[in-house]
């Protein structure tokens, strides 16, 4: 059996050590004062090997140069602003929404003639778009027209003289079907229409001026055998409430309605209220419009057609020949001193009664609108101002405008998959600060020469290899944040696009996991690639989704007016599995199939593939490698043969020196492949990985407090020899009570060089 010993340390505590057998490894040494350092390993016959001192000797600290500094600030910025990004995300655990107020203004002001084409495909009444409250069973339904038209519910009209004109222009589509978020959100404002129908009737009529029909559902359908062509074909909707819906853009949860009247005109109107969100406690159903004369007024004086005749609820320009032109038609404000006129009235269909909105406009304040994107996504919007102008041909030729002010909060869900990526990414940044920090004060100390420290200095880091795995239950989000950075959306997606301590993040996370794979995949093909696109990356994805808002606006994204359209609705992101992202469209259909976009995401993605592509391969070590001296074989590593992320020259060659082969001769291995192979100075005196280093710093609150003797860590100790340290083949194992730690302080680290 072993025998003990024991040595007391003046507190009245023992230190009880067990001798280690000659032939174990590593060797477990006793507590020792600090002035004697004893390692067998070490080369104690070599007369010119001699211990270090305690503390190494003050000397005049080294001055990095300008360009030096500038690349330390460059990457402390990046870790420090990751970090920052990082921590706000993980404070979403107390603080998870956020209220911003806004403005948005889109199109231009329409003046008389100047008629233009209108960008995107907002607002335009298409028969994939358009819906119809449909009988089923006991309940009206939401149905689209191409889903009734062509079918037994639809039936043609027969001619009259003189034609008939109550019915409602659509123009035929066939690209869009209803999603279960759209039809979800119309079944319930179907319902409450079926039920205050008559209030909406008499509104139209009796105060707004029209003549409505009551009896069914008609629709007039253009485009119908060639695309482009006009047709006065009507067709009555069976079973059908007398009210279209038109979504202003596909499968979107907020529409515009028209009822058809008997006279060719139709009633425009915008429901709020509970017809948006049944569940409102203290709200109520509202219907807001602006007069008719106002509205069929202002559509003649602004396309210059005094004599314009309406047929379908659009306004006809022209002669009655093939030259003639028809105008849809929606204008109203919630801008009591509209100088257009277009100040909309606002109704509560249940009591029959009409607000004052000029001088009680707190009363009519629109409903706020909660819009939830996946399971963890939720938008909440109150709209303060607004004025919409949509006076346009089937071809979308006419005016556009539309301008608001809101107050919008984001909420996010903190879930255990952020917590998990949170804590993750943080012990990964830890990790890279001090590497960085070691390195720096490794120069500053004149022990190493220069490193700059960017992401490669961890790429030997467990918590940097296992990102990807330990990322796994986040990477849908993260992913998704990759593909909606640079879209400034308009729908649910919006929920992800301005949580700004979501998305950012997750763009943080994305190029860390890439990187991550990257350095995998370079250790298994044996390269060494360059991380310096890193930085640049993070940054050009963050600044492409800063200038979201001004990008969509510049015209530059085709067919965006300045708001994208979500194509990725809230129930398919919530059944989403991390694989459709590599088997399906749903990524490019969450940059809305943005081509611009898309390039530039994935040109960026690709630049950063190059280095890795065109390293040079490191062939493998003849085996069995016995050319191994020094550190490396302490290690049980040649650290010129290990691929990976980050670069450097690896050794420290002797000058004018070669060895039998005509190579150079190595010296020392530099503290740069050191910290990269995860090892750091200690107090110099002790040779240790980050992870020994991390108990160290963990227990050094309770080293004054509680006797640490059962606590160790295992080390190399460190000697001089031919003015670099070296360390024995053989590692020790130390009771983090060894009197050798109780002088230097648990931050006293530092990168250095060891001899080869």
């Amino acid at each position: 059996m072993a025998s003990t010993s024991s040595s007391d340390n003046r507190t009245g505590l023992h230190r009880v050590n067990t001798s280690p057998q000659r032939d174990l490894l590593p060797k477990l040494e006793d507590s020792r004062p600090p002035d004697v350092i004893g390692d067998g390993s070490a080369g104690n016959d070599d007369p010119q090997a001699k211990t270090l001192p305690p503390t190494a000797k003050p000397g005049p600290a080294p001055r990095p140069t300008l360009r030096q500094l500038a690349t330390a600030l460059y990457h402390w910025t990046t870790c420090l602003f990751i970090s920052a990004l990082i921590l706000s995300q993980f404070l979403g655990l107390f603080w998870n929404s956020v209220t911003s107020n806004g403005g948005a203004l889109y199109g231009t002001h329409p003046e008389a003639g100047g008629m233009s084409e209108i960008t995107g495909n907002n607002d335009k009444p298409v028969t994939d778009r358009v819906l119809a409250c449909v009988l089923e069973g006991r309940y009206y339904k939401p149905v689209l027209l191409n889903d009734v038209l062509g079918t037994s519910g639809a039936t043609a009209v027969p001619e009259t003289t003189p034609p008939l004109v109550n019915g409602y222009r659509v123009v035929r589509r066939q690209t869009t079907t209803l999603s279960d978020d759209a039809y979800a959100s119309y079944m319930d404002t179907c319902t409450l229409i079926s039920t205050t129908l008559d209030m909406i009737l008499d509104t139209c009529d009796n105060g707004l001026g029209y003549t409505v029909t009551r009896d069914a559902l008609r629709v007039v359908v253009d485009g119908e055998k060639v695309s482009g062509s006009s047709s006065d074909t009507v067709y009555k909707i069976q079973d059908a409430l007398p009210v279209l819906v038109m979504p202003f853009w596909d499968n979107a949860p907020f529409a515009r309605y028209a009822v058809p009247g008997t006279d060719g005109s139709a009633c425009m109107f915008r429901l709020s209220g509970k017809y948006i969100d049944s569940s409102l406690a203290d709200g109520f159903p509202a219907m807001l419009a602006v007069n008719r004369t106002v509205r069929e007024g202002i559509t003649k004086e602004w396309l210059q057609a005094p004599d314009g005749q309406w047929r379908h609820g659009w306004l006809h320009v022209g002669n009655g020949d093939d030259s003639e032109t028809a105008y849809f038609s929606d204008v109203i404000s919630s801008d009591p001193e509209s100088t257009d006129g277009l100040t909309r009235r606002e109704f509560n269909t249940l009591t029959k009664q009409e607000l004052d909105c000029v001088n009680g406009r707190h009363e009519c304040l629109t409903a706020s609108v909660t819009q939830t994107w996946g399971e963890k996504f939720t938008t909440e919007e109150q709209e303060q101002t607004m004025t919409s102008i949509t006076i346009a041909s089937p071809q979308h030729f006419g005016f556009f405008l539309y301008t608001s002010t809101y107050e919008r909060t984001v909420r996010v869900i903190y879930d255990w998959e952020t917590l998990i990526a949170n804590v993750s990414l943080g012990m990964l940044l830890v990790r890279w600060i001090v590497a960085m920090a070691a390195l720096h004060r490794g120069f500053l100390q004149g022990r190493s020469e220069w490193f700059i420290g960017g992401l490669g200095c961890v790429a030997g880091s467990r918590s940097f290899n296992m990102l990807p795995v330990v990322l796994l239950p986040h990477l849908k989000v993260t992913i998704a944040s990759f593909w909606t950075a640079g879209c400034y959306f308009e729908g649910e997606q919006i929920a992800l696009s301005d949580s700004w301590f979501t998305i950012y993040p997750g763009l943080v996370e994305f190029c860390l996991v890439y990187y991550s794979l990257l350095n995998i995949f370079a250790k298994i093909s044996r390269r060494r690639i360059t991380d310096m696109f890193f930085t640049p990356t993070v940054a050009l994805l963050c600044l492409l989704h800063r200038i979201r808002i001004p990008l969509a606006r510049s015209g530059a994204l085709s067919g965006v007016d300045g708001r994208v359209t979500t194509q990725v609705y809230s129930t398919e992101m919530q059944d989403l599995r991390l694989v459709d992202f590599f088997i399906s469209d749903v990524g490019s259909r969450m940059d809305a199939n943005l081509a611009l976009l898309m390039s530039l995401k994935l040109v960026l993605i690709a630049l950063n593939v190059l280095p890795l592509v065109f390293a040079p391969y490191i062939p493998p070590v003849k085996q069995p490698d016995t050319g191994l001296t020094g550190v490396e074989r302490a290690l049980a590593i040649r650290a010129s043969n290990g691929g990976g992320l980050g670069c450097s020259p690896v050794y420290i060659y002797a000058e004018d020196a070669v060895d039998q082969k005509g190579e150079r001769t190595k010296v020392a291995l530099n503290s740069y492949e050191l910290v990269r192979l995860g090892y750091v100075v200690f107090g110099g005196q002790f040779l240790l990985t980050f992870d020994a280093w991390d108990v160290i710093m963990n227990t050094a609150p309770l080293h004054r407090v509680h006797h640490l003797w059962n606590y160790r860590v295992v080390l190399f100790l460190l000697r001089e020899k031919d003015g670099y340290v070296s360390v024995g083949d053989k590692p020790i194992v130390c009771r983090l009570d060894d009197a050798r730690f109780d002088p230097i302080p648990f931050w006293d680290i530092a990168a250095q060089p060891v001899k080869c």
